[in-house]
């Protein structure tokens, strides 16, 4: 086993990084998002913030929660 990071990046754009690590059966995914208060200009300054609270707080068709119940078997949990 190396220790080296891949990087793909898909036709969508989406960039990718795989590193695997075999010390322990389970596997952990991060989303990072390459913008940020960084991106707003005035009249919408906050708006960033606000939009990564609300991924936590769900939606109609996903309310807050149900990836956690829906996906017990993997023992996700998510940020309160």
């Amino acid at each position: 086993m190396t220790n080296q990071t891949h990087f793909y990046t898909l036709p969508n754009g989406l960039t990718v990084h795989l590193k695997e690590i075999h010390t322990a059966p389970i596997i952990s995914s991060w989303i990072w998002y390459k913008v940020g208060s960084r991106n707003e200009h005035p009249g919408i300054t906050g708006v960033s913030h606000w939009v990564e609270h609300m991924q936590f707080k769900g939606t109609d068709k996903f309310p807050a929660g149900y990836l956690d119940r829906e996906t017990p078997e993997w023992a996700a949990s998510g940020m309160p």
